[in-house]
């Protein structure tokens, strides 16, 4: 292996851990996220086997999901991670990814939502 291979795996293996220690106080999040992923399938990785393939998206995606104010930020974020992590012929066009982009936005708020409440003082 090259030096440019080793190069190129180290950066990945430094992304792999950036992602991961930016959502680790949301991992059930990653997960029900790589989950929807998986069973959506948007990009053809699924072999039926390979159940954390949509991991790396999950994360990027739930770093990326804050700012979002609507499905159709969640959708730009989307076709933005494959686009990225891909190239846009594997991305396909952006509007391949509404439903799913709906489908998370509904799970984000749920999510968001129920993690302000925890948060919240409560009254005695």
């Amino acid at each position: 292996m090259g030096s440019e291979d080793e190069d190129w795996v180290l950066q990945a293996k430094a992304a792999n851990a950036e992602r991961h220690t930016r959502t680790a106080g949301r991992r059930d999040l990653v997960n029900d996220l790589a989950s929807m992923l998986f069973v959506a399938d948007p990009i053809g990785l699924d072999s039926g086997t390979n159940t954390d393939e949509y991991l790396p998206e999950a994360e990027t995606v739930v770093i990326g999901l804050p700012p979002t104010a609507g499905p159709d930020d969640v959708l730009t974020l989307l076709h933005t991670t494959f686009v990225t992590l891909f190239d846009s012929d594997i991305a396909g066009p952006r509007n391949r990814h509404t439903e799913l982009a709906g489908r998370t936005w509904k799970h984000w708020v749920t999510y968001r939502d129920q993690s302000s409440d925890n948060e919240s003082p409560r009254s005695t």
